[in-house]
């Protein structure tokens, strides 16, 4: 049913099936348009697929670090990572979310070499469903809800990029299931674009998908990419 406030009028239309917002001022119509479509990655391990988002900032601190990712998964029986970023050298921290058994995913947070111990925190999942992991400020949550903390300390996370679907810049340890969300540094990236190994962030920040399958961009378009009901 329309809805009218001082003369403007907003109306739900449909067009070849396709929902239409309509807005009318004063009976004639000023604006349409059709909701984006909303996609997911469906992942699979064994053709390595992940995606990167490049990350300008070093993270110095732990309270620096600010991502959440959204993932279900299915657990193949080895190691498999929802995150990494960077490897540990003498300069250099990193992060790992993986997953270790079909209910457990483990988050470790490290410094450089010979620098801050690192924090471990292990989260409870259920294999198959989809999860939501969120830290910030220190606080480690899944599905919204407080799973552990993080120790104020240096972490010395450079700026190499930060890899969804792989450990950092080794291209192993993939899983297989869904990427329904991701935000870092508090940029969301809404996965609209339904084609081509890019992917933009509500700032502009360009992710790239990877895929070790010999249909390459077929295959990533075809299968990765993933239309939400």
């Amino acid at each position: 049913m329309p809805s009218n406030f001082n003369g403007i009028e907003i109306t739900d239309a449909n067009f070849n099936g396709t929902a239409l917002d309509l807005i009318y001022m004063n009976g004639v119509e000023v604006f349409s348009a059709a909701p984006l479509n909303e996609y997911f990655f469906n992942f699979d391990a064994v053709n390595q697929d992940s995606v990167s988002i490049p990350n300008t900032s070093t993270w110095v601190n732990r309270s620096e670090i600010d991502f959440e990712v959204e993932i279900a998964s299915f657990y193949g029986g080895s190691s498999e990572f929802f995150v990494g970023k960077s490897t540990q050298t003498a300069v250099n921290g990193f992060i790992r979310l993986f997953k270790t058994s079909p209910t457990n995913v483990k988050l470790q947070v490290g410094d450089r070499t010979g620098g801050a111990a690192i924090n471990e925190v292990n989260i409870t999942v259920v294999d198959g469903q989809k999860h939501l992991i969120k830290i910030e400020n220190l606080v480690v949550y899944l599905d919204g809800n407080v799973v552990g903390n993080l120790s104020n300390t240096e972490c010395n996370l450079d700026a190499n990029p930060f890899y969804i679907g792989r450990r950092a810049n080794v291209n192993t340890g993939q899983f297989t299931g869904s990427l329904t969300k991701i935000s870092v540094n508090g940029e969301n990236f809404p996965l609209t674009e339904g084609s081509g190994f890019e992917f933009t962030g509500s700032i502009g920040t360009i992710g790239t998908g990877f895929t070790s399958n010999a249909g390459g961009l077929t295959y990533w378009n075809s299968t990765v990419w993933t239309l939400i009901p």
